[in-house]
């Protein structure tokens, strides 16, 4: 039985730190609302974390396929830093190499998955320890930070609503919350904030972002999925890898 070297199994663990980052971000993505913003933290870690592992990986394999099994040194992937979206570009780069087109995941250009990439690459460089820097900032009221839950709201749950929360259910959810806030409102003392700070203090507007919540975390999720599985699928082909010519 062979045995596995060192390096398969740096390039195996690596993979598995991806993969299990990916997994927990996904989930938590799928879960997180207004009552649960530190899920939306969760999530984003999770998913820039194996994110920018998983397209290294790419760098790194594809490096070693084109240069006669070498591998760049590690200055040139601590060059790369976080920046997700550079990386990204770079799977994208290898994807168009590959072999067989009919046979490849595509995802769009220009689509939300791009903002979506360029989001993660924001809070992984810069957003991280937005809390902390918060707090610590001398002018941090009217500094340039931005808050990552709040911007994950105004842009790609937006976009997410616009795109696929349809009018007749938006008019039943909104029906639904109208009578049930009707009903209980009188009885019921709600405090909450929406991610983007908005004032949620009654029942029939907690009940409407529910709603939404539920929306924005089926497709975030999916689009999310959408993208890792992009970068998978350019490591799952090994023997069409070794085909591809150079560029």
């Amino acid at each position: 039985m062979p045995e596995f070297s060192a390096r398969w199994h740096a390039f195996a663990r690596e993979a598995a730190i991806a993969g299990h980052s990916l997994s927990a971000g996904l989930e938590a993505l799928g879960k997180a609302n207004y009552g649960t913003k530190g899920l939306y933290s969760h999530a984003f870690f999770g998913l820039s974390v194996g994110l920018e592992r998983l397209l290294k990986l790419i760098v790194m394999i594809d490096y070693a396929v084109l240069n006669s099994a070498s591998y760049p040194d590690n200055a040139d992937l601590k060059r790369l830093g976080h920046d997700i979206e550079r990386l990204y570009a770079e799977a994208r780069r290898v994807h168009s190499r590959l072999p067989d087109p009919e046979d490849r995941y595509e995802l769009p250009v220009g689509g939300l998955e791009d903002e979506i990439i360029s989001f993660l690459s924001r809070f992984a460089s810069t957003a991280r320890y937005y809390n902390l820097d918060f707090l610590t900032a001398p002018n941090s009221q009217t500094g340039p930070l931005q808050d990552p839950v709040a911007e994950w709201s105004r842009t790609i749950g937006q976009q997410i609503l616009l795109k696929h929360y349809k009018e007749k259910r938006r008019t039943a959810d909104q029906q639904r919350a109208a009578a049930t806030g009707s009903a209980m409102g009188p009885f019921t003392f709600v405090r909450f904030t929406a991610e983007d700070g908005t004032l949620l203090d009654s029942v029939e507007m907690a009940m409407q972002r529910t709603a939404e919540n539920r929306v924005i975390q089926k497709f975030g999720t999916f689009y999310c999925a959408s993208i890792a599985r992009f970068a998978y699928m350019i490591l799952y082909r090994p023997s069409a890898r070794s085909a591809y010519c150079g560029g």
